[in-house]
């Protein structure tokens, strides 16, 4: 490379090309000392204009719920998933264009939540009145003696029907406002009454001919007619049954189901198709045929078929049925004993 320079008339150009690759050299390696703080810089740019971002969607989340805070709308029914898609999806801010399209895009959803808010509160307020109703109506069961229960609306079905049958009680649970000490008290006091009135209204449509035996799944009310004084009669029936304990009086199929009275209509169906019939004692048909002499009435019309031929009753006691060694079925006594079964599905 010298030689070739000197035939060119070039002096020095082997010193100039050394000093030009030792510079060249310490170029390179002053950049490798600077790659590091390079990589720092950009990582620290990259955190910083992903802060940036963050704090962009956060800010849109929180204007756009102020926004519906602002047009009164209730922070139970707003759709924090679709607000939270709308501020990470969109780069611009929330002017009023922008809030207005925002807005009709949420109106739906807004509405559902709305709706489904208040049918649940509702559900839950009618839900929990009934839990005081059904303690109500249990203490009235618990004044009578056992062989009344059977021809009354059970618990069960009491509940289930949302007390349609005790006007009192019912008006209670549709109240607006929550009904006072006073009122639930009045409530109880009318239940011998209202209940008078219905079982009448039933022997009623029973003397008519207007219920047959396919009506019942549907009817599940068995009657005691009372002749317009509860009073009355229940004082008579205490004094002929106070000693009574119906709970053994009734036999049924299997040797462990001793209960006091039936409205289980499945059951009363598979023990028919089974071949099976449910009887009376004979102490159990004395009892019964006393009480319907007290009342004045004959047999077919104090009750219907199936609580006079088939006067087992079953129960499915929610409460009880994880317990080992505990019937799943119970039958009055045990039943009204225990409540807790009747609010279950609160």
């Amino acid at each position: 490379m010298g030689n070739k320079f000197k035939q060119l008339g070039i002096i020095g150009g082997s010193l100039a090309i050394r000093e030009f690759r030792l510079a060249r050299k310490e170029l390179v390696h002053k950049a490798m000392k600077q790659l590091p703080m390079l990589e720092a810089w950009v990582e620290e740019w990259e955190d910083q204009k992903a802060s940036d971002r963050e704090a962009a969607y956060e800010n849109r989340h929180r204007e756009a719920l102020a926004r519906l805070y602002d047009n009164s709308y209730d922070e139970r029914d707003i759709p924090y998933s679709s607000i939270t898609i709308w501020s990470r999806s969109s780069q611009r801010e929330l002017t009023d264009i922008a809030w207005k399209r925002l807005l009709s895009k949420l109106q739906d959803e807004l509405a559902n939540n709305r709706d489904k808010r208040l049918e649940d509160e509702k559900t839950r307020r009618i839900n929990q009145r009934c839990t005081t109703a059904a303690k109500l109506y249990c203490g009235y069961l618990r004044t009578l003696v056992p062989v009344q229960w059977k021809f009354l609306p059970t618990p069960q079905h009491i509940v289930e029907i949302r007390f349609s049958v005790l006007p009192s009680f019912h008006r209670l649970l549709h109240m607006s406002d929550e009904p006072s000490e006073e009122q639930w008290e009045d409530a109880a006091r009318a239940v011998p009454g209202e209940l008078s009135t219905h079982l009448l209204a039933h022997l009623e449509r029973l003397a008519e001919g207007s219920l047959t035996p396919d009506d019942l799944p549907a009817v599940f009310t068995f009657a005691l007619a009372s002749e317009g004084s509860d009073a009355a009669t229940m004082d008579a029936l205490y004094l002929q049954y106070r000693l009574l304990d119906m709970a053994s009086t009734v036999s049924a199929f299997f040797r462990y189901e001793w209960t006091t009275g039936y409205d289980n209509i499945h059951t009363w169906d598979r023990t028919r198709v089974s071949g099976y019939e449910l009887g009376l004692s004979s102490q159990g048909s004395d009892a019964i045929g006393v009480l319907t002499e007290l009342l004045g009435k004959d047999m077919t019309a104090t009750a219907t078929e199936l609580d006079i031929y088939h006067s087992n009753t079953w129960f499915l006691c929610t409460a009880c049925k994880d317990v080992p060694h505990r019937a799943y079925h119970v039958g009055w006594r045990s039943w009204v004993g225990n409540p807790t079964m009747l609010f279950s599905r609160k």
